[in-house]
């Protein structure tokens, strides 16, 4: 057999499989180029779909399984191909985090000492225990409290009590659910609530 047939036979082998198996060469080719996409982020828009790696090697997981199950090996093959590119991408969700700089720092028995604190609570918008939620923040001692999610009513609660360690606020609860307030030890010059 000369070369040119050779060459002749195996693409006329591949046009075969091509034209049985075109849906399953299409499905697989995007299976393994999303696993790329996901994996070497190229641009902006794939990186915002980090977040998306997790539920994708899930759904991997299942294509993987269900065509195992049916028999279909060439998009098994393709889902493995693709579980095994995304893996890298996948590992650092997993994997134990490091210290944080106060745990580093209490390993060698020191104490580190802030400047200045700042404390946020999310008090959910019906909170029947507003009380000790304000109580806590008053025991806290922090520089700035912040509140979220405050209605009129636990507003008034709050602001009641707070007022007494805390002198200067600022305050919105134009929108409803999604109120806030700040309270400061220090002066406020000025503020603005953008939502």
């Amino acid at each position: 057999m000369k070369i040119s047939e050779r060459i002749r036979f195996f693409w006329d082998v591949f046009l075969r499989f091509a034209e049985m198996y075109t849906w399953r060469l299409i499905i697989g080719i995007l299976l393994v180029l999303a696993s790329l996409f996901l994996v070497l982020e190229p641009a902006w828009f794939v990186a915002a779909l980090d977040s998306m790696r997790i539920p994708y090697a899930i759904f991997l997981v299942a294509f993987t399984t269900f065509f195992f199950i049916r028999g279909n090996n060439f998009l098994v093959s393709a889902g493995v191909i693709a579980l095994l590119i995304l893996a890298p991408g996948i590992w650092p969700y997993f994997k134990t985090a490091e210290k944080t700089p106060i745990e580093k720092t209490l390993v060698k028995n020191e104490v580190e000492q802030a400047d200045f604190s700042v404390l946020h609570f999310n008090v959910k918008e019906n909170n029947k225990h507003i009380a000790s939620v304000a109580e806590a923040a008053l025991n806290s001692g922090a520089d700035i409290v912040s509140m979220q999610e405050l209605k009129e009513n636990s507003f008034q609660i709050i602001d009641t009590m707070m007022r007494k360690k805390y002198p200067y606020c600022i305050s919105d609860l134009q929108f409803k659910g999604f109120g806030l307030a700040v309270y400061s030890k220090f002066p406020i010059d000025s503020g603005s609530v953008f939502v």
